[in-house]
C-alpha cells in the first residue's frame, strides 16, 4: 500500500469520525424531540424561576456535581470541589440563559430544559448537545 493510499484512508476515517461526532452533538436534543418530548416553554421557565430554588447539577463532560442556587431576582450561585461562582440568569424565549463571573469567562450561554421527573431536568445547549442533569432539592 502506498503512502498516498494510507493518507487517503486516514483522511476518510477522520472525516467519518468527525461526522459521527458532530451528528451525535446535534442529535442529542433532536432525539428527545423525535420522541415527542418538548423542552420547557417560556411560561414554564418563568414559573420554575419565579421562586428561589437549589439543586445539584451533574455535568455530562466531567461528571462533576455542582451545587447551584437560582434566586428569583435573577442572581445565581454555584459551588463544586474546584470553584465557587456567582452570576445572573434570564429567560430568553424558550431558553434559560446564564452568565457567570468565572465559568465560560463570563460569556453567556443559553440552554433548553426538558423535565424528565418531578424534580429533574435534562439540559441541552443551544447547539443541541447534552449538557447535564439538574436535580432540584
Amino acid at each position: 500500500m502506498t503512502k498516498s493510499m494510507n493518507f487517503r484512508k486516514a483522511m476518510a476515517f477522520a472525516l467519518i469520525v468527525s461526522l459521527l461526532v458532530l451528528t451525535g452533538c446535534v442529535t442529542a436534543k433532536q432525539t428527545k424531540l423525535d420522541l415527542g418530548l418538548k423542552p420547557l416553554n417560556n411560561e414554564q421557565l418563568h414559573e420554575l424561576f419565579s421562586n428561589t430554588f437549589s439543586g445539584s447539577f451533574v455535568n455530562d463532560k466531567n461528571k462533576m456535581t455542582t451545587q447551584v442556587t437560582y434566586n428569583k431576582d435573577g442572581s445565581q450561585t454555584l459551588s463544586n470541589r474546584k470553584l465557587s461562582d456567582t452570576g445572573n440568569w434570564r429567560i430568553a424565549g424558550d431558553e434559560y440563559c446564564s452568565k457567570w463571573k468565572i465559568v465560560r469567562k463570563g460569556a453567556e450561554e443559553c440552554s433548553s430544559w426538558f423535565k424528565i421527573a418531578d424534580n429533574q431536568y435534562e439540559v441541552y445547549s443551544t447547539s443541541g448537545s447534552f449538557v447535564g442533569v439538574l436535580t432540584v432539592k
